[in-house]
């Protein structure tokens, strides 16, 4: 299942509507469109308890009433949890950066790159926004248009890693071999190498040798 829409109801609404779900509903019917089943994934909305933070997951197969429904614990904290995760791609992955600790992004960048379900309006969007504040402290995020802006004060993303092959993956471990053996060579830094579906090296097993090179005699 993968949720669409995030629809919050107040603790008494909510509970009507978990004891009636063959109900009709004005919010289904005005989200129809944002369920349905692609292949073996069901797309549904979310409706939140503002009181508990349980939900319920909906399927309403173009009906105003919810015929396909699976109740949700911890709702709320699973897409603060999944937001959190999705900010600190942002910030760590450097999306949007545009140097000088700034960064810029539009809604149409993110569902494309990042998740297709960050929408502005669908209440799952201004739950990422609070996670991106929080994950970086950051006072405000502004909003210009689609755009999003922010300042992450003394805040430097990670630089993108480097896919290397196979050949340089083992030229790098056979000169670390090298280097591990007093035998020249040098030590390899895989920092930020991104390696892929490259096949595994090993170096020899005469003897169990400490990562760290030993001060030749």
């Amino acid at each position: 299942m993968k949720s669409k829409k995030v629809i919050t109801l107040p603790g008494g609404q909510f509970q009507e509507f978990q004891s009636n779900l063959l109900g009709r509903y004005d919010f289904l019917t005005a989200n129809t469109d944002r369920m349905f089943r692609a292949g073996n994934v069901y797309h549904c909305l979310l409706v939140l308890d503002a009181s508990s933070g349980c939900g319920i997951l909906v399927e309403s197969e173009g009906a105003d009433s919810a015929r396909c429904a699976a109740f949700f614990p911890g709702a709320r904290q699973y897409l603060e949890s999944w937001a959190a995760e999705m900010a600190e791609d942002v910030l760590q992955g450097g999306f949007g950066y545009q140097g000088d600790y700034t960064w810029q992004m539009t809604w149409a960048d993110l569902q494309a790159q990042v998740d297709s379900a960050l929408q502005p309006d669908n209440g799952i969007g201004p739950v990422f926004l609070q996670a991106l504040m929080k994950q970086a402290h950051i006072a405000y995020v502004e909003h210009l248009g689609d755009s999003i802006h922010f300042t992450v004060p003394d805040f430097t993303p990670m630089p993108n890693p480097r896919s290397i092959s196979q050949e340089e993956a083992d030229v790098m471990c056979a000169r670390h071999v090298l280097w591990l053996y007093d035998q020249g060579g040098e030590q390899a830094d895989f920092f930020q190498l991104q390696f892929g579906e490259l096949g595994s090296v090993s170096p020899p097993q005469t003897e169990q040798r400490s990562v760290s090179k030993r001060p030749a005699a």
